[in-house]
């Protein structure tokens, strides 16, 4: 009996070293491109938020241009320049101005505007004809009453030249010292300020407004006393002080309107990508714990919905106020992402979880604008106990990796 002849073994195959993409398992294979569209969306959403600050800064503008044409209908910033006697100046100056400020609309578009009426005692050592009083807008000269030596006194007005100038006359007879009593009121917008023109200056300005600032000139005052509906601030200049300091900088008060909504809108925005990356952050640990694959093109379709955030803000903020249009906003786009989420989770808890989330990132955020001197130290703090909520839950990823 003839023996079988042995099989044929197949050939030996070589071994290859394995390629980094064969290396990868398929679940890391779809996180990383998952996670590459997610940095690539994030790149191409500061688009649409670049546009949304350019916008807000277009409102802004247009926004100031409406302050102006109130202005030029009412009176523009005041600034009381000089007080003389035939071109010498007082040896004292005693200023007091009361305001009556209010808030005028041109349209949706608002700007703050006053009255006000100053009380003005002067002294000259030296006699003369003429009390030269300037200011910055003849046009908000309301009514003007004075006395020189307790005598009352006329005046004309002049525009000569762009000088707003009331001329006092000094009655007949007068002889020195010159004191001067005068009742100046003016109406204004915006911004009051005063020239301390003699050797000595006491000056006070006060009013019924909440959120005066007096940053914007270089002498601040000696004393301020701030209220949320009224102010009063006092300054001392004596001629210790250079002439020439003297001419360019003024005891000044601005009527702003604290935290404006396009300034609040402004600051915002600076927080947007920080909040995308949140969102996103969140949207993935929603994907681990729940073990439920979300589409990347849900992660972008879910994404428009914190940047549409700041278009709302701004379009209902300037309508109402920035504290409501937040607050309205805010809500509308939690629903929205919650709403969504559980569409593509198609399950309750994990929605209401991601929505918690995304509330609870809005309030963040605008506490954080309330704090303006500790804004920073107040964020890096949240973003540090964010990052190491995120270790936590993503520590021991690698043990438990899904195929999803």
């Amino acid at each position: 009996m003839e023996e079988s002849a042995p099989a044929v073994q197949p050939p030996e195959i070589e071994k290859r070293p394995l390629t980094i993409r064969e290396e990868l398992s398929r679940p890391s294979q779809k996180w990383s491109a998952k996670i590459t569209t997610i940095i690539i969306a994030l790149i191409v959403l500061q688009i649409p938020i670049f546009m949304i600050s350019g916008l807000n800064d277009e409102r802004m503008t247009q926004s100031e241009n409406a302050a102006a044409s109130i202005a030029r209908s009412w009176a523009g910033e005041q600034n009381i320049q000089q007080i003389a006697l035939d071109n010498s100046a007082p040896d004292r100056l005693e200023l007091t101005a009361s305001f009556a400020p209010e808030i005028r609309y041109l349209g949706i578009y608002q700007s703050v505007i006053y009255t006000s009426e100053s009380q003005i005692s002067a002294d000259f050592s030296a006699t003369g004809k003429n009390i030269l009083l300037q200011f910055s807008d003849l046009h908000g000269l309301v009514d003007l009453k004075a006395s020189v030596n307790g005598k009352p006194a006329t005046y004309t007005v002049s525009n000569e030249n762009g000088s707003h100038c009331a001329v006092i006359k000094v009655p007949e007879n007068t002889t020195a010292p010159v004191k001067l009593q005068c009742t100046l009121k003016l109406r204004g917008s915006k911004e009051f300020a005063v020239t301390p023109c003699a050797r000595q200056n006491n000056i006070t300005l006060k009013g019924n407004w909440g959120s005066p600032n007096f940053s914007s000139s270089e002498i601040l005052p000696d004393s301020r006393e701030i209220k949320p509906d009224s102010f009063t601030a006092n300054w001392q200049i004596n001629n210790l002080y250079d002439q020439d300091h003297l001419q360019n900088n003024c005891a000044k008060v601005n009527f702003h309107i604290a935290a404006g909504t396009y300034q609040q809108v402004e600051r915002t925005i600076t927080y947007a990508t920080f909040f995308l990356v949140v969102f996103f952050l969140t949207l993935i640990c929603g994907e681990l714990i729940s073990k439920t694959a979300i589409h990347t093109l849900q992660y972008i379709i879910a994404a428009g919905a914190p940047v549409l955030f700041y278009l709302m803000l701004l379009s209902v903020g300037e309508k109402t106020n920035f504290a409501c249009g937040y607050l309205i906003s805010a809500t509308v786009i939690v629903l929205m992402v919650s709403g969504y989420a559980r569409l593509f989770f198609g399950k309750n808890l994990p929605a209401i979880l991601l929505g918690t989330v995304f509330a609870v990132s809005y309030v963040v955020n605008y506490l954080l604008l309330q704090m303006e001197d500790f804004a920073l130290l107040s964020g890096t703090i949240i973003l540090a106990v964010f990052l190491g909520a995120m270790m936590v839950l993503t520590g021991k990823l690698n043990q438990k990796t899904t195929d999803i």
